[in-house]
């Protein structure tokens, strides 16, 4: 993945996403706490995919570096960069592995009926005769998990199509 100088830290580069809105938002957690929050959402500009983060207050905050982060703050622009750098970098690193043909974002429930955000990608076989969607969380700290199970579909679809 590419580094992006201006903030320092791993993720897209500079320019290949847009940041569209910041907007404080409530997060329910598994445990039906309500916390506060904020969510992103953004364009990938490189494969065209749009998505959304929800991040609690208090990891906008640490992004930010600042003890009291807000939309209107001077570090806040600073933390969507950071935090938006690291989705839109998961998400060119799975959209360019060579069996990937489309993606989107999507949100779903998990097994505690609580919303979550997740990618639908397309995989064809080879021969581009077959194609298969998989779901993986939209998660930079899940990538390689992500990965595999994109690589264990293409394999299975291809194995399939040779069959």
């Amino acid at each position: 993945m590419p580094l992006d100088n201006n903030i320092g830290g791993s993720g897209a580069a500079a320019g290949s996403y847009t940041i569209l809105a910041q907007n404080s938002a409530a997060l329910v957690q598994g445990n039906g706490d309500v916390i506060d929050a904020v969510t992103l959402q953004a364009t990938e500009n490189t494969y065209g995919v749009w998505f959304q983060v929800t991040v609690t207050r208090a990891a906008w905050n640490q992004a930010a570096g600042i003890a009291a982060a807000g939309a209107g703050s001077p570090g806040a622009g600073t933390a969507a960069l950071q935090l938006v750098s690291e989705y839109a970098a998961l998400i060119q690193a799975l959209a360019g592995l060579a069996p990937v043909t489309a993606m989107s974002y999507q949100q779903n429930t998990n097994s505690q009926g609580l919303l979550v955000d997740q990618l639908l990608v397309t995989v064809s076989s080879a021969d581009g005769l077959s194609n298969i969607d998989v779901t993986v969380p939209l998660d930079p700290t899940k990538e390689a998990t992500s990965n595999n199970a994109i690589l264990a579909a293409a394999a299975g679809i291809s194995t399939v199509a040779a069959g």
